[in-house]
């Protein structure tokens, strides 16, 4: 269980590498070696998310902990950073650095980058791990789309509407910066403080900086809208109902923003070979919380695995 005395390093000492792939630069963090451990992180955070993780977990194999183009120091090209962009990057980026046999590490976002990765390269996935905080919502890793507006609670409707506004959107999110400087420090149970926001902040500069930050809210479907997403949604939430590979879910206790079945229940009534790891009441963002516990049962998930 999560433990609220645990210590949460704000410093970053994790030595930054680089690799190109379509003609940009992808930035990660690496540890360990052998087995294959990559770390997909979210909106509107970068690879920083995980360095208190990464060492816990470096003994049991190669963990590599990538930033997705226009996040974090990656590149920032002049692209629409639409999931298919994503998608495109992250096959680019382990078929350059050869990753073979991989283990999935799932938060926010990379939940869906990461299953549909798999879902299209099953032969090169072992296993799968989620990390959520363990409700259906809005910012929970999308895995069924939005049947009405009203699944999500007002405020969160309300927000994701202001977003997803043409004029609107790009103020709040790129130009006023809102989504780290005010929504992140909300993140955690035990709140995210100036030192962290300050690394969160360091890659994103400019309101061009923040043009992925931006995307990532139109991506999310609601109503049908947009139609491409939901197609996607509904093929990875058929991957991860139907996939054998083994599977871990480290969730918090439901109390996440939205509305509609806590993710654990749904993964407990719809999920092949998954086991369960409660961390308790934590935030969004729970490795800002209870990292520790986090890394602890990681490392023992992947060691039964490749012993």
């Amino acid at each position: 269980m999560a433990n609220n005395t645990e210590f949460i390093p704000a410093e970053l000492t994790l030595a930054s590498r680089f690799i190109e792939v379509h003609g940009s630069r992808m930035h990660y963090f690496e540890l360990g070696e052998e087995q294959p451990v990559l770390f997909f992180h979210g909106n509107p955070v970068w690879s920083y998310i995980w360095r208190n993780i990464m060492p816990l977990v470096e003994n049991s194999g190669r963990c590599i902990a990538f930033d997705l183009i226009g996040m974090g120091r990656s590149d920032k090209p002049d692209i629409d950073y639409t999931f298919h962009d994503h998608a495109k990057y992250v096959e680019g980026f382990i078929e350059t650095l050869d990753l073979k046999d991989l283990i999935l590490v799932l938060h926010d976002w990379g939940i869906a980058l990461g299953l549909e990765y798999a879902l299209r390269h099953p032969a090169n996935v072992k296993a799968i791990a989620i990390i959520a905080n363990g409700t259906r919502g809005l910012i929970e890793g999308v895995l069924t789309p939005l049947a009405k507006w009203n699944e999500l609670d007002p405020q969160s409707a309300e927000m994701l509407k202001s977003f997803r506004d043409p004029g609107k959107g790009w103020k709040l999110l790129a130009e006023e910066n809102i989504f780290i400087n005010e929504l992140l420090p909300l993140g955690a149970l035990r709140g995210i403080g100036p030192e962290q926001i300050a690394f969160y902040n360091e890659p994103y500069k400019s309101p061009e900086e923040r043009k992925a930050i931006w995307a990532w809210p139109q991506q999310i479907p609601v109503e049908g809208k947009p139609a491409d997403m939901e197609n996607v949604i509904m093929e990875v939430n058929r991957f991860i109902r139907e996939a054998r590979m083994p599977k871990l879910f480290i969730h918090g206790e439901p109390n996440g923003v939205g509305r509609g079945i806590p993710m654990v229940k749904w993964f407990m009534e719809n999920v092949k070979n998954i086991e369960f790891r409660s961390v308790g009441q934590v935030g969004h963002y729970l490795q800002e919380d209870c990292p520790e516990t986090i890394g602890s049962e990681l490392n023992q998930w992947i060691k039964k695995l490749v012993r």
